[in-house]
């Protein structure tokens, strides 16, 4: 295959064939913004459109970046405790 902008397929090393296919995505999806009555929301820690519409198609997140302050903790965090059984099914 090949693409009118990158050349063969089989010439883009794995994450750069990676990083096209996100970007290739975020375009995709941030274009529903162009929709009469669709919000663009483009700020420090994301991208995500409201289309107008009640529909979750056209309503997307295109891309999270999360704040980092300061170091990361060394060790994992607990994940939270189980519901019991008196707290109803598994949800």
């Amino acid at each position: 295959m090949t693409s009118p902008l990158l050349g063969p397929a089989s010439d883009l090393e794995p994450t750069r064939a990676a990083a096209v296919i996100e970007a290739t995505l975020t375009a995709s999806l941030l274009s529903f913004a162009r929709l009469p009555g669709a919000t663009l929301h483009d700020g420090p820690t994301g991208s995500w459109v409201d289309a107008g519409v009640p529909d979750a198609t056209f309503n997307a997140v295109a891309a999270w970046r999360p704040r980092v302050s300061g170091p990361r903790p060394s060790t994992p965090r607990s994940p939270p405790s189980s519901p019991t059984s008196a707290d109803g099914p598994d949800r």
